[in-house]
């Protein structure tokens, strides 16, 4: 082969690989546009995107959370699927996910309002399910009824408390029992274990924990690192409960929330008093 053979064969990969790109760009902006209305499921997530999830997620941890601590992990080798639920403070909380969840295979619920025309796209390739509060809010739970009906080995991030709770005071009636209903119906058709994993997070805003990139920044007058949507933290810490078999719970759903509610109150005071003890 000539060195001019060769640059046709390098350029035409090249224009068969962005085609390729293209269109996949263009399916994902079509799906995105899809999820914004209720009750639509997009295609599973990949493994590309999830492994490009973790990669997103532990990046902007870095950059945007702060020291991470993390309490319990071993809950997280459960073998069979989990609904996580963790308590729901600020933006960063969907940073957390990202980052300790990573490459698991998982959906979550995500509130139409976060999911402007930018954000769509890539809410579709993740995984998300729209939450329409005011429009239909039933059919998200019907959506992720079907998605962990349809896909056997994959778990559901749900924040329980449905919105963003910034002084992080757990209220009982801030909990609502969709989460539950979920994760009972999928359990009953799922060949694997399917447990509740109740989580506390307790974010430090204790500048004097802050870390050394942290300083510097801010030593420089960058706060963006720190500071995002007018919250400001220097670390979080993350609390894992031992999972709860969905076959355990009582099949009321009021009865299972609060059980539920108490682990997760339960796991937010712990996380709280270990980044206190550890950090002082």
């Amino acid at each position: 082969m000539t060195t001019t053979h060769l640059l046709y064969a390098l350029a035409g990969i090249f224009l068969l690989a962005l085609t390729l790109a293209i269109v996949r760009v263009r399916f994902w902006i079509s799906e995105g546009q899809k999820l914004l209305q209720p009750g639509y499921m997009t295609p599973k997530v990949s493994w590309w995107a999830r492994a490009t999830r973790l990669v997103i997620g532990r990046i902007a941890m870095r950059l945007r959370v702060g020291r991470l601590i993390i309490i319990g992990k071993s809950n997280l080798k459960f073998k069979g699927r989990l609904l996580m639920l963790p308590n729901h403070q600020i933006e960063k909380d969907a940073v957390l996910v990202t980052a300790i969840f990573g490459t698991m295979h998982f959906r979550f619920l995500m509130a139409i309002n976060q999911i402007t025309k930018l954000r769509a796209p890539f809410a579709a390739w993740l995984g998300g399910i729209a939450v329409h509060h005011d429009r239909n809010p039933s059919a998200s739970v019907r959506t992720a009824m079907r998605a962990m009906s349809a896909e056997k080995t994959s778990s559901l991030v749900v924040f329980p408390q449905g919105r963003l709770i910034r002084d992080n005071v757990l209220r009982r009636e801030d909990f609502f029992a969709g989460a539950l209903m979920i994760g009972k119906h999928a359990a009953k058709k799922s060949e694997l274990p399917f447990a509740v994993l109740p989580v506390g997070i307790y974010y430090d805003r204790d500048a004097k924990h802050a870390t050394l990139l942290f300083r510097v920044a801010r030593l420089f007058g960058i706060r963006w690192f720190s500071d995002w949507f007018n919250e400001t933290t220097f670390g979080a810490t993350v609390a894992f409960g031992k999972p709860i078999l969905l076959a355990d719970l009582p099949d009321d759903l009021d009865k299972a929330t609060d059980i539920v509610f108490n682990e997760i109150k339960a796991l937010s005071e712990l996380a709280e008093k270990e980044t206190k003890r550890r950090l002082g």
